[in-house]
């Protein structure tokens, strides 16, 4: 009894106390260092659902742009094909008007060439008749 003389009963208590004390400390911890793991771990997950989520909005919006970029290839091909059919109809256009101012000038001189052989005609005409007369009057 010796020992227990010489503790009294609130240094017993306090004895006794301290290691519940810093068992209930330990638990403390133990359960924020739990909630704090437990949260990291939802962030983590929460994390790598959006990266799941963005990665395939990446994928969803790369395939987008290589079917707007297919779609303005195609486009560009068109208008390219449609540049050249204005380029070739405005070469006949061309050969055209050239051909019509050919054909307008050959009517001009086709009709001044009539003109004349209708003069010569004419004078032809009007020598045979003094060579008539000139024969009837000899």
């Amino acid at each position: 009894m010796g020992i227990l003389a010489f503790l009294t009963s609130s240094r017993l208590k306090a004895e006794l106390t301290r290691p519940r004390d810093k068992i209930a400390r330990m638990h403390q911890m133990f359960d924020m260092e739990l909630a704090q793991r437990q949260e990291a771990e939802k962030k983590s997950g929460d994390q790598a659902q959006t990266l799941q989520t963005l990665t395939e909005e990446t994928e969803v919006l790369r395939s987008s742009l290589d079917e707007g970029k297919t779609s303005l290839e195609k486009e560009r091909q068109t208008l390219k094909q449609q540049i050249d059919e204005i380029a070739r109809i405005r070469n006949t256009d061309v050969r055209i008007t050239t051909l019509r101012q050919e054909l307008d000038q050959r009517q001009r001189q086709r009709t001044k060439v009539t003109e004349q052989n209708t003069k010569l005609a004419e004078r032809s005409t009007q020598l045979d008749k003094r060579l008539n007369e000139m024969a009837a009057a000899v």
